[in-house]
């Protein structure tokens, strides 16, 4: 099964742990504001989510290891990403937040997935963007 819809309708999707998160596209989907991705694969394909410009949160599968490039490009709204791991933070390539918004917030299970999303969202395209693990704050994020 594949999920790849382009609509100017969608606002809200949950996909079953059934779809492998390498089979997601949903660029350009212009009013789609919520994701939750089930936990089968490991990495989104270039420019999953493109251009989503309303998209606001994601939860993130827990089994996925790799965000690749352009992956969150021009999603201008994007505020909240929630990393489902308990035990590692997927290698980000360059540009794959490119163009969003500043001073996304993203939330961590444990203090070792933070540290290491920390160190993976250099380059990544994020400005200013926050990492939450229970009270622990990571500011500033490039």
């Amino acid at each position: 099964l594949e999920v790849s819809i382009n609509s100017k309708i969608l606002r809200k999707i949950s996909i079953p742990n059934s779809v492998s998160c390498e089979k997601i596209y949903l660029g350009g989907c212009k009013n789609l504001s919520t994701i939750n991705i089930g936990n089968k694969g490991t990495e989104f394909k270039s420019s999953a989510f493109a251009n989503c410009r309303s998209l606001k949160s994601i939860i993130l599968p827990k089994t996925l290891k790799v965000i690749n490039k352009f992956s969150f490009l021009n999603c201008n709204e994007l505020k909240k990403v929630v990393l489902n791991s308990n035990s590692f933070a997927p290698k980000i390539d360059n540009d794959a937040f490119k163009n969003t918004k500043k001073g996304i917030e993203f939330y961590c299970k444990n203090k070792k997935v933070a540290d290491q999303l920390f160190v993976n969202l250099k380059n990544s395209g994020v400005n200013n963007a926050k990492i939450y693990y229970q009270m622990l704050v990571y500011e500033n994020v490039k």
